[in-house]
């Protein structure tokens, strides 16, 4: 026989654990025995933050290189210089060019006469503002996983203390309820027996 009110955790904080049971996010969740425990384990299961990782990794992966290698060029070029004589040939030449720096770049080129050049160009003013927004854009994505992370740590925390704290006050109540049964049980059993 129930006598008194019950208290009933938060509705929040039950659908946020019904939640993550029954996706299976905690598979483990008896054994969860610390609050660090919990903020863990809803960072593997919260969405936000997985999604705020993945966008870190994409802009991460956007970054330009420093090193301008995968701009390299080769040329090969022919060129015949007199038409009237056949026999007489033509001269080959072969061109690269190697931006190794945004600042700086290497060229070069050997014709087969066995002259050739070799040249290094330096452009101390050069910039480019991809890199640098590129660096601001995986900056800002750093800080969102940041965020994210502590939001749903602190949300996951929130919630297990609430549930925490319920669960404690209903024992609370329903062992007041014990006393307040026992309490009436012997009153009356005691008023029953005087004549």
């Amino acid at each position: 026989m129930r006598c008194g009110p019950t208290l009933k955790p938060s509705r929040a904080a039950i659908a946020f654990l019904l939640s993550v049971l029954a996706l299976g996010a905690f598979a483990e969740a008896k054994t969860l025995a610390s609050l660090e425990e919990v903020a863990s384990a809803a960072l593997t299961s919260n969405l936000s933050y997985r999604t705020a990782r993945a966008a870190a990794r994409n802009a991460e992966l956007a970054i330009p290189d420093v090193i301008k290698l995968k701009s390299a060029t080769l040329a090969a070029s022919y060129s015949c210089t007199d038409t009237a004589d056949p026999g007489a040939g033509g001269v080959a030449a072969v061109k690269a060019v190697i931006p190794v720096l945004e600042q700086l770049s290497v060229s070069g080129n050997v014709s087969d006469d066995g002259s050739g050049s070799l040249a290094a160009t330096v452009s101390p003013l050069a910039h480019s503002d991809v890199r640098e927004q590129s660096l601001v854009s995986y900056r800002k994505a750093l800080a969102a996983v940041d965020e994210s992370g502590r939001s749903a740590s602190v949300t996951a925390v929130k919630a297990a203390l609430s549930w925490m704290s319920a669960e404690r006050s209903l024992a609370t109540k329903q062992k007041a309820v014990g006393v307040m049964e026992t309490t009436y049980e012997t009153t009356r059993s005691g008023e029953l027996h005087r004549p």
